[in-house]
């Protein structure tokens, strides 16, 4: 649900952008949105190592990120490298929010409620959880 919320300035921008305008994937930094855009479109084309396409030196692929290169690879079955990085942050919303539930499940709060917790609000309820005294159910301390 969280991904989904995320992600609807991204599809609102993209399906009703300003008349005479195109939405081009990002709010801001579009330099960066650009480098990023052509490590993906490396990833895409099956590169491992990337370089800098931004830098007319001449180089050889040295940058690893495995980060861009799963959003490049995600790109190749979305349809481009900026489907890709959308897809990428949706991917690690998902990420996120699972690593938080297994910390607070690690934590001692288990069933659904680290998911309920994490999923509505993100930080409401297991902050209330970890301030309660309810953090700490091992041994007796509170």
């Amino acid at each position: 649900m969280l991904a989904l919320l995320v992600s609807l300035p991204y599809v609102w921008a993209s399906a009703w952008p300003p008349s005479g305008r195109f939405f081009s994937g990002a709010f801001a930094f579009q330099d960066d949105f650009y480098q990023y855009l052509s490590f993906l479109e490396q990833a895409g084309r099956g590169a491992v190592l990337f370089l800098n396409k931004f830098d007319v030196r001449p180089q050889s692929p040295a940058l690893l990120n495995l980060a861009w290169w799963t959003g490049g690879r995600l790109g190749v079955v979305a349809g481009g490298p900026v489907e890709g990085l959308h897809a990428l942050r949706v991917l690690g919303v998902g990420l996120m929010l699972g690593s938080a539930a297994l910390m607070l499940e690690t934590g001692g709060l288990t069933g659904r409620w680290p998911w309920a917790g994490c999923g509505s609000g993100g930080v409401c309820r297991p902050w209330r959880w970890l301030t309660s005294g309810c953090a700490c159910t091992h041994g007796g301390r509170p």
